[in-house]
Order: structure tokens, then C-alpha cells, then sequence
């Protein structure tokens, strides 16, 4: 199980939002005295929104700290998933356009976007969006160690 801490981000007619504690929000980080992760995640990530999780936690309010966790299969299989399938797609379509059609290069890469597009269109069908409750998160527990902000440097 891949565990992260978290912010239970909004509770509202029996969903859970959580948002995880990223170095953006690190008060140290944001000092320049932590790790230096709050300037890349300024950098690169804009405002990351809450993510609806599981939990059979009873009373959960806005504002807890809690860990939340993800089985390693399903991430090992939903990434393999949205890698091969429109990968695997992209160059069979290239190689009927190449070899069964004899097409020139322009058709065969053409083909080819055809080809991802499809994949991706298939992936988004097979897995049933990212609403799917088998992908989303399971808050596994409270997190007792509220004095630690800065998950990187606990």
C-alpha cells in the first residue's frame, strides 16, 4: 500500500475530498529553509484540487490531517493500462498502414495518431473514467503527527 498524508478537504453529502500535503504548502519550503520542493511545486503545479476518497473512518472533519493509501497493483496496472494500450495501438496502426496498405509516410503517420487517439478512447472506455472506485483512494487512518508539515522532511 502506497500511503500519503493528506487534508480532508471538504465533506459533503457522503463524499470525503482530500488534498495532499504537497511542498507548495510547507511553511519551511516556502521560507527557503526546507528541501527546496516548495519552489519546484510553485513551478510546476498550479492549484491541485481535492480528489474523493474511501474511508471507513466515522466523523471526519475539514481540516484533519489523515493517511490516505493506494494499492500498488491497481496503480501498477492502471499505468500499464494508459501506457501500452494507446502505445500498443499507435504502432499496429502504423504497421497495417505500412505493411498491408503500402501507404506512404504522411498515411502511416497519420495512421498512427488514429491509432493513439483510438487507444486513449479505449482506455477511457475499459477503465470507466477517473471517478471509477476502484482508483480512488482509502483513508486508512488519522494522522497523529500534526506537528510535522513538511512530509519530506519527517
Amino acid at each position: 500500500m502506497i500511503e500519503e498524508r493528506a487534508i480532508v478537504y471538504k465533506v459533503a453529502d457522503g463524499r470525503i475530498l482530500v488534498q495532499a500535503i504537497s511542498p507548495s504548502n510547507c511553511p519551511r519550503c516556502a521560507e527557503g529553509r526546507g528541501c527546496g520542493g516548495g519552489v519546484l511545486a510553485r513551478l510546476v503545479t498550479a492549484r491541485r484540487p481535492g480528489l474523493q476518497a474511501k474511508s471507513r473512518i466515522a466523523n471526519l472533519r475539514e481540516g484533519e490531517m489523515v493517511v490516505v493509501g493506494v494499492d500498488e497493483s491497481v496503480l501498477i496496472r492502471a499505468s500499464l493500462l494508459l501506457w501500452l494500450a494507446p502505445l500498443g495501438s499507435m504502432i499496429a496502426a502504423g504497421a497495417f498502414a505500412d505493411r498491408l496498405l503500402d501507404a506512404a509516410d504522411i498515411l502511416v503517420g497519420a495512421f498512427g495518431i488514429v491509432g493513439l487517439v483510438a487507444g486513449f478512447v479505449w482506455v477511457c472506455w475499459r477503465v470507466g473514467g477517473l471517478d471509477s472506485a476502484r482508483f480512488q483512494p482509502m483513508i486508512l487512518r488519522r494522522d497523529e503527527r500534526v506537528d510535522v508539515v513538511c512530509p519530506r522532511l519527517s
